[in-house]
């Protein structure tokens, strides 16, 4: 967790001590931790920020992938407005199927998930959107371009059912 938040840096030590708690309120789970570290990221680098996540994250026992559903929905919960819906897009998706980052990127524009913009092309606003939900470890490079970027992408099954779930809440897919 402290590589994907401070890569070279230091840790703060008040920090090191609330992430170490993270960590184990997540049992060391990797997909939780990881999940946890997606929030961090997007949050200030502060003891209070993170105490909070921290006080939020209720898990006695992970025995199955259902439990890991408050830390899913957590992260999803801290995503920016204009991230959500390109996150449940994926439950179109079939589980682990690898998606090409060109299509997503079209279909994004074609729900109206990406904004119009003179200062940006879309296929550039898609591509920072993408790389936004990699940087928070909801979506998972499969493939990279040989000039760089992301070629295909994934989502983890857990993720994908989480997905599923709350496009139907959501409304965004029958």
């Amino acid at each position: 967790m402290k590589i994907k938040l401070f890569k070279e840096q230091t840790c703060p030590s008040d920090l090191s001590k609330v992430g170490e708690n993270i960590v184990r309120k997540c049992q060391g789970l990797p997909l939780l931790v990881i999940l946890v570290a997606g929030v961090l990221s997007g949050i200030s680098k502060n003891e209070e920020s993170w105490s909070k996540i921290a006080e939020s994250i209720n898990l006695d026992t992970v025995t199955n992938a259902k439990e890991c559903l408050d830390v899913i929905e957590l992260s999803y919960k801290h995503l920016p407005d204009n991230l959500k819906p390109c996150l449940l897009y994926f439950a179109s998706f079939r589980e682990d199927e690898e998606i090409s980052s060109t299509n997503l990127a079209w279909l994004w524009t074609i729900e109206g998930f990406i904004p119009n913009t003179e200062a940006k092309s879309v296929e550039l606003v898609a591509e920072s959107l993408l790389n936004d939900l990699i940087g928070r470890s909801l979506i998972m490079v499969s493939k990279k371009r040989s000039i760089g970027g992301v070629r295909t992408c994934h989502i983890h099954d857990v993720l994908h059912d989480f997905c599923v779930t709350k496009a139907k809440e959501e409304s965004l897919c029958s």
